[in-house]
């Protein structure tokens, strides 16, 4: 398998708009997050337990979004070495059932330099793919490093 290419500050442009990225919320993906974190909320594993917190199925961990949100504008590219992470932001609007699969669409917001540093932050927005309801945002801002 040929490597990926880096993903550099050229490459994005304001406005550009990655393809849409599936992603499969899989009682797997949930257990090994699970394990993973230590983050054990019986709501992402225990029908019982989320219907006793109101919700109608097991819930998918809000922290998986973090991998979601970095994937969608990484699936044909890979990160240079040397970025930092100058901040992110996460909205959340429903719960994502374990089990739905969700739509992501990644696209450059902001791009900017500051002080020789190239800056750019990129949104990445989920959608259930069963109801194309948006079920979150990941905002992205990065220092990028080439």
């Amino acid at each position: 398998m040929a490597e990926r290419p880096e993903l550099v500050y050229d490459d994005l442009g304001l406005g550009r708009r990655f393809p849409e990225f599936r992603y499969e919320t899989t009682p797997e993906l949930v257990e090994a997050f699970v394990a993973a974190t230590g983050d054990d909320n019986p709501a992402y594993t225990d029908g019982g337990a989320a219907r006793a917190l109101g919700l109608e199925w097991p819930v998918v961990p809000p922290g998986l979004a973090g991998i979601w949100g970095r994937q969608a504008y990484l699936q044909e590219h890979r990160m240079p070495p040397g970025g930092i992470l100058a901040g992110q932001d996460m909205v959340f609007s429903r719960p994502v059932a374990v089990g739905d699969a969700l739509r992501i669409q990644a696209e450059v917001t902001r791009r900017w330099e500051h002080k020789g540093r190239r800056f750019v932050t990129i949104e990445s927005t989920a959608r259930a793919a069963s109801s194309d309801e948006v079920c979150g945002i990941v905002r992205v801002t990065a220092i990028w490093p080439k």
